[in-house]
């Protein structure tokens, strides 16, 4: 038997499936950290746009990272927010 049919390549399913049951997983604690982490790191990124500027936002679902606080961020630094 090759090494490649004892370790096949992850596909993007098997991959993606992986990554959401380990973020599914985390303590809440643990995931409002990283949330809040995040939240800090992207409004660095939001203060070098102009007034005005539009940022597009994903509304979060389940264990997605919360995005209300990025939305209100950017709108109290004057950027217009849009969501799909």
């Amino acid at each position: 038997m090759s090494s490649e049919s004892a370790n096949p390549p992850r596909g993007k399913p098997v991959t993606r499936r992986t990554v959401l049951s380990r973020r599914d997983a985390l303590d809440a604690e643990v995931r409002e950290a990283a949330t809040a982490r995040i939240c800090d790191e992207v409004e660095v990124l939001l203060r070098t746009l102009p007034a005005g500027a539009v940022v597009g936002l994903y509304a979060a679902k389940g264990t997605e990272v919360a995005t209300d606080d990025i939305d209100r961020r950017a709108r109290a630094l004057g950027l217009r927010v849009a969501y799909p």
